[in-house]
């Protein structure tokens, strides 16, 4: 990975710089997306989410994820959109809609923090070595897809209907995943955070327009600015920030 270059940086109020590691981080603003379909879900009503990190909807929303998630464009997501798979079973979004995201190590509604193993099996997936996972659409994409979900919600202590009845190739396809999480033993999340998505410009109470989402975007050395009232202009991007929420200082390019 390779970090833009800064063009300008231009601040109101300077402040302390710190170095913050994932393991101690707190939501940081890094814009909005689009959630264009949920695909490839089986009878986990899950599976394979693909969202849009630039444009305007249907819904005349103009949204921008100010983070770079690796995969983009990958396994038919479509230039421009990434493929993730959700964390909780109690929240729901709703394809078409804008979404504003904050980068996170937790999930919001419930806290459960992001377990390495799920991190691991997620980064498999993105960069298209997770064994067992068809990746050719058609059932067997349906089935990976399936099971993937599952394993994730299990591994992130989710009850979900229907959850322990997987059978035949999406049981299978779900135990060799946590068998190969397991053996592979992550000391880390490795680059894996949550995105804590919420209804675009909402009061972020709304029901059944929340949801928490996995995205890869390697970190390495991360620089946050600390404090509120930063100001600034980095790689020619506005950072956005919300009050008493960290607002991050890079824009990444992969």
């Amino acid at each position: 990975m390779k970090m833009r270059s800064i063009c300008s940086l231009v601040v109101a109020l300077m402040l302390p710089v710190v170095s913050q590691t994932q393991a101690d981080m707190v939501p940081v603003d890094v814009g909005s997306m689009h959630l264009v379909r949920v695909q490839n879900g089986g009878p986990t009503y899950g599976g394979e989410f693909v969202w849009d990190i630039s444009g305007t909807n249907t819904h005349s929303q103009t949204y921008q994820l100010n983070v770079t998630p690796m995969g983009l464009g990958a396994y038919g997501a479509g230039t421009g959109n990434f493929i993730s798979f959700c964390v909780q079973t109690t929240e729901s979004v709703s394809p078409g809609w804008a979404y504003d995201a904050d980068l996170n190590d937790n999930s919001e509604l419930t806290p459960v923090p992001l377990h390495n193993e799920t991190a691991w099996l997620y980064r498999q997936f993105v960069l298209g070595s997770l064994g067992g996972y068809d990746y050719t659409p058609g059932a067997g994409r349906v089935d990976s897809a399936a099971a993937l979900q599952a394993a994730i919600w299990e591994l992130q202590s989710q009850a979900y209907a229907g959850g322990s009845g997987l059978t035949g190739t999406q049981a299978a396809l779900k135990a060799s995943f946590l068998a190969a999480a397991a053996a592979a033993a992550p000391t880390s999340s490795n680059g894996v955070f949550i995105l804590n998505v919420w209804k675009f410009d909402s009061t972020r109470i709304s029901d059944n327009k929340r949801q928490d989402m996995l995205v890869f975007v390697p970190l390495p050395a991360p620089v946050w600015m600390a404090g509120i009232g930063f100001v600034g202009v980095v790689g020619g991007a506005v950072v956005r920030r919300r009050s008493n929420r960290g607002s991050l200082a890079q824009e990444l390019s992969l």
